[in-house]
């Protein structure tokens, strides 16, 4: 009878990803993760493949489970402009909370390994499309009731209010404080009073 995993998968999978969060891909050893995780290093190998392969299973986490609890903040696009308003209000608390400073596990992994591992950053992409493809929705769903023109929909204005999102998880990461990223907020929601009707 073959032996059960004296440990949970998931549990590993959360430990691992904190420190790839923390540390980036290549800088994280694979003694780290022993460390961080409290397996060795065969079982680490039989359970997830190698480094790469527990990185990705940490990625695949980070994007389902920790960032979808904000972006589903903006997968209510009836809501209209309040959709978007309710994203970036909770963009800016989370960044402004000890988080912050880690950054965006996606966009730090983007970052770092854009010209190395398409693998890696393609549920960046991903998720950078469905994000504006949110927001559109909700532009349109303001159109619609005539909270906005219809100068405000379609895709640019939607791939700007992203870029603006990325900008703030960055200088959240290295600015020395939180007027940045405050003093951002507050102009996003002035950008969106001007779209109003």
């Amino acid at each position: 009878m073959p032996r059960s995993k004296q440990f949970d998968p998931e549990v590993v999978v959360d430990k691992a990803m904190k420190t790839f969060w923390k540390t980036g891909y290549e800088a994280t050893s694979v003694q780290q993760l022993v460390d961080a995780t409290g397996i060795n290093r065969f079982s680490m190998y039989q359970a997830f493949g190698d480094k790469r392969g527990l990185f990705q299973r940490a990625l695949d986490h980070y994007y389902h489970d920790v960032l979808a609890r904000i972006t589903r903040l903006s997968e209510q696009p009836e809501r209209g402009l309040q959709a978007i308003h309710t994203y970036f209000e909770a963009l800016a608390t989370t960044l402004t909370s000890s988080i912050g400073k880690l950054g965006c596990l996606g966009q730090n992994t983007g970052v770092e390994l854009a010209l190395s591992d398409e693998d890696a950053v393609a549920p960046l992409r991903e998720m950078y499309d469905d994000l504006a493809s949110n927001f559109e929705a909700a532009l349109d769903s303001a159109a619609a009731r005539g909270e906005v023109g219809e100068d405000a929909t379609g895709g640019d204005v939607s791939r700007y209010l992203v870029t603006v999102a990325q900008g703030m998880i960055l200088m959240a990461r290295t600015a020395a404080d939180h007027h940045y990223i405050r003093s951002t907020e507050r102009q996003v929601y002035a950008y969106l009073n001007r779209l109003r009707t």
